[in-house]
């Protein structure tokens, strides 16, 4: 199912679009195919509803999940979510019940608290592909980048979900990696995937990507545009 980018295999709920879920799935393979041993990263698993593809994947030998869980958080839309009971059981009774094997089950590692305090000696290795996709500011998106660059290996892959809300902290992102003078390549992806690729996982992400990912000068900028439209709507609700 990895390796056909069948969508069916994400049977938990999830925020992430159609389209979304197979972008992710095209970057699995491009992990799996460089590392067949590959360590994934996950920044807010909420239900558990993107790290099930790790999970399956024979060559996915750990998955570590950081989410501090909170009862709710905020977003750049102007109001706070709410996510009752939000615990890493309750995640790994859903994952259990979506037929994770037990095996695959022992692989997973879980950490409810904050990627800013956890060290490199907590995790005890480093990740191929990170996830991020927990609070929806661009202040945190930005922390979380920050902090989830300590764990990668130089050549890796980082995700971000909802990058039509974000997009202020990923323009901070790669101003900041520009300044540092690093090797990195990055796109706007279908659905609202924003990912950057790190020295020898820039060619295949390029590849796969290059003929799909949108403008990104086209995209921010419409991106800017819907999001104070968004702010009234919720605002109108609330």
């Amino acid at each position: 199912m990895i390796e056909n980018c069948d969508t069916a295999i994400f049977s938990i709920l999830s925020a992430m679009s159609e389209e979304d879920r197979k972008t992710f799935l095209e970057v699995i393979n491009i992990t799996r195919n460089f590392d067949q041993s590959y360590v994934y990263l996950e920044i807010g698993s909420d239900l558990g509803g993107s790290i099930i593809a790790p999970l399956f994947d024979s060559r996915c030998s750990t998955a570590l999940s950081v989410d501090l869980r909170p009862m709710s958080q905020p977003d750049e839309r102007g109001v706070d979510f709410d996510f009752p009971d939000n615990s890493s059981a309750r995640m790994k009774h859903l994952l259990s019940d979506a037929g994770i094997p037990r095996g695959a089950m022992l692989k997973l590692r879980t950490y409810d608290t904050d990627i800013s305090n956890l060290t490199i000696s907590d995790l005890n290795q480093l990740s191929r592909l990170a996830f991020i996709d927990a609070e929806h500011t661009n202040r945190a998106v930005f922390r979380d980048f920050l902090k989830t660059r300590r764990f990668l290996h130089e050549d890796s892959i980082i995700l971000f979900h909802d990058s039509q809300l974000i997009f202020d902290g990923l323009l901070n992102a790669e101003e900041l990696l520009r300044d540092e003078g690093c090797a990195f390549f990055s796109f706007y992806l279908p659905d609202t995937i924003f990912g950057i690729a790190f020295g020898a996982m820039v060619h295949p992400f390029r590849h796969v990507f290059s003929n799909v990912a949108f403008d990104s000068e086209q995209c921010v900028a419409r991106s800017r545009k819907a999001l104070p439209q968004e702010i009234a709507a919720h605002a109108a609700v609330t």
